[in-house]
């Protein structure tokens, strides 16, 4: 079974709908209506998620899916002096000890809400789970343990990409100070392998104070 580590007791309810707001996603070769992926994204957080707390339930039943054994939830106060404008923001995170593997970034990156049933044990196959992350913030991270040798394994999913341009990059240098971070987190776990996620948490006010979306 999965063990559950809450690192620190946190509440935090959003789910008012707020994601609903025009981007355009840019891709090589490739444009998607904005329109019509805020439409999947918004419903799917609106309607599918009317009771309760889902972002844990289904960041849980991710890693169960994806053979960890482990699990940790926490949260921090942001990473001092990160270069990424919402790093410093702060945020929960989720980590566990199940591998990142190509499929699961491909899966993670997509704007698209996937389904479990395309491959039980790949935990970026679950867009539904992972795009409930939406009800926390603008953006989230995402970092294998082996990403030093495999830059894709560690990355940002901005939807408002081609319209928040500042908040594209996850550099060399944000990329070790969350893993260092978390070290003390991650040397609990068994195994060798661990898979995080890091959510900056929304808020009007500072997004007010920087002029974020306006």
């Amino acid at each position: 079974g999965l063990n559950i580590l809450i690192s620190y007791v946190f509440l935090f309810f959003n789910v008012n709908g707020s994601l609903i707001k025009l981007w355009k996603l840019y891709m090589p070769g490739a444009i998607h209506d904005a329109i019509n992926d805020i439409k999947v994204i918004a419903n799917t957080l609106r309607d599918l998620y009317k009771s309760g707390f889902p972002v844990l339930k289904e960041i849980i039943q991710n890693s169960d899916d994806a053979g960890a054994s482990q699990l940790i939830i926490g949260w921090s106060d942001g990473l001092s002096n990160a270069e990424h404008p919402l790093l410093g923001d702060p945020a929960v995170f989720f980590i566990n000890n199940a591998p990142l593997k190509p499929e699961d970034v491909q899966g993670i990156r997509s704007i698209a809400l996937g389904s479990k049933t395309d491959n039980k044990e790949a935990v970026g196959k679950f867009g539904l789970g992972m795009k409930s992350l939406f009800h926390l913030g603008e953006v989230f991270f995402f970092m294998g343990n082996n990403w030093r040798s495999s830059a894709e394994n560690a990355n940002v999913f901005n939807p408002w990409a081609g319209y928040r341009e500042q908040w594209d990059i996850f550099s060399e240098h944000d990329k070790a100070l969350m893993e260092s971070c978390l070290t003390d987190l991650t040397g609990q776990l068994a195994g060798n392998d661990t898979f995080i996620v890091w959510v900056p948490l929304r808020s009007q006010k500072l997004m007010d104070e920087r002029g974020d979306l306006s």
